[in-house]
């Protein structure tokens, strides 16, 4: 076959695989651009489909479109035709009726005979008047116009079609996502948080800012000497100032929150009230040992809660646990005024109900494990501040009858060689203030007296005269009260009674923080006024 015949034959080959191509392109393109008009349809009417897929303005949206793209190329390029050279040839003697020279020449290669090389002579003359458009003309005209309309009424749609929700799906979906993304960011907040709490040691005894102040506590009482009353003053009012306001920065918020809670009519179970009354001895101790043990009990039934299959049963653990959590947040809620530990146990409460939701059970259960991991350091956290506090009272007293003792010039450090805690300073000089104790003249000037009963005689005269005020009648007026035992009914009498209550408890909290009552009233305070508490509840519990 000569140069110009297999040039022809070659050109024509190439513009066949061209209109092979943009066949396939144009019949692969229209199809998947249908199938995804189908898709948006759907997404926009039922909304079977999220929306995100077929929104221009998210990463998501555009994954689609490029998909189509991709996928119309990759299948044109697949099932694109690759013309033999016979064919071509003979596609040549067909459009230009030469007479099968074209595919003469185009086999004859290995064939012998006197009439091969005027086969080939004619092919090449022929060859050099025959144009290859001629041949197989391309026409993309009409198959770009149809591409380039499907496109725009897909894009048209895409900007103009509403978004319907006929079946409800979409709402659902929304729901779904929306409770993802709320156990995401509760996740991260208990991380966030449960990092910080590690960075102050909550799990050890004192805080380390409490135990340097009671350190350099004692070794102020241990510098102090007998005669050097006006040094040691200094000292211990050094040392006073510095506790009392860390003490005052502690107990300020929680104070103020204990003596101003609102009553409640909730009460826990009678079952139920021994426990909650150890755990709140316990807190109070600065030892949480109590309700770290009923987490600790939740916590292996979380684990178990995300080992059972049957819908039952997981159920009924689920309502355990509930009950259980429940139970927790309201005791730390209304009796330790904890927000941080009530926080964690709500978030724990929302991840409960999470584990419920198909998709999210594993996620939730997980979350709900870190929320009770959380509310133990809140826990340890609330002791630790419990047990500063009671720290820092104590060395507030010690301190107190430490300046008494050097005003009677009996302060030495020496004298509590073997003292380890703070305690143990404030109980040698509470034993030493016994011996220190002066008596006074009995009735004579002002100061301490000898005690007992003053003297005093009757028949006395004095000034006191016996008067009766005469009242007049007056509408209204009451002339006879008559009270019985019994429960009173709740009205108007019980919501004033109660906000009086509210009111002297508040007034009670700024004075003991403003007048910086000792702390060794502080006790008796609080169960003065939780007394009242109880006996305006005990109607209820009966």
């Amino acid at each position: 076959m000569g140069p110009k015949t297999k040039k022809l034959i070659g050109h024509v080959a190439f513009r066949q695989r061209l209109a092979s191509l943009g066949s396939r392109l144009h019949l692969f393109f229209l199809i998947l651009a249908g199938a995804y008009a189908v898709g948006l349809l759907v997404s926009r009417f039922l909304a079977l489909i999220p929306g995100q897929f077929f929104d221009p303005a998210t990463l998501s949206g555009l994954l689609p479109p490029a998909g189509v793209a991709a996928a119309t190329l990759v299948l044109a390029a697949a099932f694109m035709h690759h013309p033999a050279t016979p064919d071509s040839a003979r596609l040549v003697d067909t459009r230009m009726k030469t007479k099968d020279v074209f595919l003469t020449a185009s086999i004859i290669q290995n064939a012998c005979g006197e009439f091969k090389p005027l086969v080939l002579r004619s092919a090449e003359v022929q060859a050099a008047e025959i144009q290859p458009k001629s041949v197989m003309p391309l026409s993309w005209m009409a198959k770009t116009r149809d591409v380039v309309l499907a496109a725009l009424l897909v894009t048209a749609a895409v900007f103009l079609l509403p978004q319907y929700d006929l079946l409800g799906k979409g709402e659902e979906r929304q729901r779904e996502a929306e409770r993802l993304r709320r156990l995401q960011e509760s996740r991260k907040t208990v991380a966030l948080r449960k990092a910080i709490l590690k960075k102050s040691e909550p799990t050890a005894r004192r805080s380390k800012e409490v135990e340097v102040a009671l350190t350099d506590l004692k070794q102020t009482f241990n510098r102090m000497k007998r005669k050097e009353m006006q040094g040691n003053l200094r000292g211990l009012n050094q040392d006073q100032k510095r506790v009392g306001q860390m003490w005052q920065k502690l107990s300020e918020r929680r104070l103020r929150d204990a003596l101003s809670r609102t009553p409640t009519g909730q009460r826990f179970g009678s079952r139920s009230l021994k426990k909650y009354a150890e755990w709140k001895q316990q807190i109070a101790k600065g030892d949480g040992s109590g309700l770290k043990k009923e987490l600790a009990e939740i916590a292996n039934l979380a684990r178990k809660l995300s080992t059972l299959t049957k819908g039952a049963d997981r159920a009924k653990l689920r309502e355990e646990i509930k009950q259980r959590l429940k139970d927790l947040q309201d005791f730390v809620e209304k009796e330790l005024n904890s927000r941080p530990c009530t926080g964690a146990l709500a978030q724990a409460m929302e991840q409960l109900g999470l584990s419920g939701v198909k998709g999210l059970s594993k996620e939730a259960l997980e979350a709900l494990q870190e929320s009770l991991n959380l509310t133990e350091l809140e826990l340890s956290q609330l002791a630790q501040t419990m047990q500063d506090l009671k720290d820092l009272e104590t060395a507030l007293k010690a301190l107190q009858l430490a300046k008494r003792l050097n005003k009677l010039n009996a302060l030495d450090g020496s004298q509590c060689q073997g003292c380890e805690g703070i305690g143990d300073y404030a109980k040698l000089y509470e034993e030493l203030m016994k011996g220190k104790r002066p008596v006074g003249g009995g009735m004579g000037n002002e100061g301490i007296g000898r005690g007992g009963i003053a003297p005093e005689d009757d028949e006395l005269e004095s000034d006191f005269m016996s008067e009766q005020s005469r009242s007049s009648m007056t509408a209204g007026k009451i002339l006879l009260k008559w009270k019985t035992l019994g429960t009173a009914p709740a009205g108007k009498a019980k919501i004033e009674y109660d906000q009086q209550i509210r009111e002297v408890k508040k007034g009670v909290s700024e004075a003991i923080l403003r007048e910086q009552v000792p702390p060794g009233y502080h006790d008796a305070i609080r169960k003065y006024f939780d007394s009242l508490e109880k006996k305006v509840a005990e109607p209820e519990e009966k």
